[in-house]
C-alpha cells in the first residue's frame, strides 16, 4: 500500500488515513471552532439523506455524475441465510438490489436547508454543520476524494446579511490560512456542471464571483482547501424558506478538512512537533 502525506491508498482506489493525518484533522477541527464569528448552532449531518430532499434542489440536474443512490436488497430470501453463503448467493444479492429512498450526502449543508424547509425566520439564521459526504468522482486522486469530511458555516437571511457574511468570512479565512503560512490565494471558481448548459453555467458563476476558492500550494500543485459560496435565492426558494418580509438568500463557507490537513502536512511536515513556532498559536499547539 502506498502512503503519501497522511493517506494510505487501498487496492480498490479508496483511501485510509495515517496517524499524522488523524492528528492534524483534530487540530484543524478545533482551530476552526476557535475562529471569531463561528455560528453557535451546530448540526451533524448524516452520511445519507432522503432522495426526496435532494430532489427539491437542482443538484440532480446540475451534477448527476456526482450523485450516488443507495440500493438495498428488497427480498432477503434471494440469498438464503448466513449458513448457506456462497459465491452464487453473493451474485444473487447483487442482482436483487433495488433503489432505496436514500442517497449519499453530497454536501453537508443540505441537512440544514431540510431542517428549515417550509418555514419563516424572524431573523437571519446561521449554523455550523459537519458531515461525511460522497461524490462519485471520476478520479481516484487523493486530492479529489470521493468520500470526505466537510464542514460548513451556513447563513440564511436577506441579500444584505448574506453579503456581510461573505465579506466577513473572506477576510477571516484569508487571515487564518495566512497565519498557518499556507500562502492562500482567493480565486473565482466554478462547479463541475453537467450537460449542454455546463459551459454557460460555469461562465456565469465565474463572472458573478458567486463562488470563490481559497487555493494553497500542495505537492501536486494548487489545491482548493475551502470555498465561499453565494447562492442567492436558489436554495431558499427550493426549500420554501422565508426571512421576514424580505427576499431570502443564503451563503456558506465550506472547508474540505482532508485537503486542508494534506496541505499542512506537505508544507510543514508530518512531525507536528517540528512545525514552526509562528503557526502554533493558530493551530493550537
Amino acid at each position: 500500500m502506498a502512503t503519501e502525506w497522511g493517506f494510505v491508498e487501498q487496492r480498490d482506489g479508496g483511501y485510509a488515513y495515517t496517524e499524522p493525518m488523524l492528528g492534524v484533522l483534530d487540530l484543524i477541527r478545533r482551530a476552526l471552532s476557535r475562529l471569531h464569528g463561528v455560528p453557535h448552532r451546530t448540526v451533524v449531518a448524516p452520511p445519507v439523506i432522503a432522495s426526496s430532499i435532494i430532489a427539491r434542489t437542482s443538484y440532480p440536474a446540475c451534477f448527476p455524475q456526482l450523485l450516488a443512490a443507495v440500493s438495498t436488497l428488497n427480498d432477503p430470501s434471494l440469498v438464503g441465510d448466513a449458513m448457506s453463503y456462497s459465491k452464487d448467493a453473493a451474485a444473487a444479492w447483487r442482482a436483487g438490489l433495488a433503489p432505496s429512498r436514500w442517497v449519499l450526502q453530497p454536501a453537508a449543508c443540505y441537512s440544514v436547508y431540510a431542517l428549515l424547509a417550509d418555514s419563516r425566520l424572524n431573523e437571519p439564521y446561521e449554523c455550523d454543520v459537519t458531515g461525511w459526504c460522497f461524490r462519485n468522482e471520476s478520479t481516484s486522486n487523493a486530492t479529489r476524494l470521493s468520500s470526505f469530511e466537510m464542514r460548513e458555516f451556513v447563513h440564511v437571511g436577506t441579500a444584505d446579511s448574506c453579503a456581510g457574511f461573505v465579506d466577513f468570512w473572506r477576510a477571516e479565512i484569508t487571515s487564518f490560512l495566512s497565519e498557518l503560512e499556507l500562502l492562500p490565494r482567493v480565486v473565482p471558481a466554478a462547479d463541475p456542471f453537467f450537460g449542454r448548459g455546463a459551459l454557460l453555467l460555469a461562465r456565469s458563476q465565474l463572472q458573478s464571483a458567486s463562488k470563490v476558492e481559497f487555493v494553497v500550494e500542495a505537492e501536486s500543485g494548487p489545491l482548493a482547501v475551502a470555498s465561499l459560496n453565494s447562492h442567492g435565492n436558489a436554495l431558499t426558494e427550493q426549500f420554501n424558506i422565508h426571512c421576514g418580509d424580505n427576499a431570502t438568500a443564503s451563503a456558506c463557507m465550506a472547508f474540505g478538512l482532508h485537503r486542508l490537513a494534506r496541505s499542512l502536512l506537505w508544507v510543514h511536515g508530518e512531525d507536528v512537533n517540528s512545525w514552526p513556532n509562528s503557526i502554533l498559536p493558530t493551530i493550537g499547539l
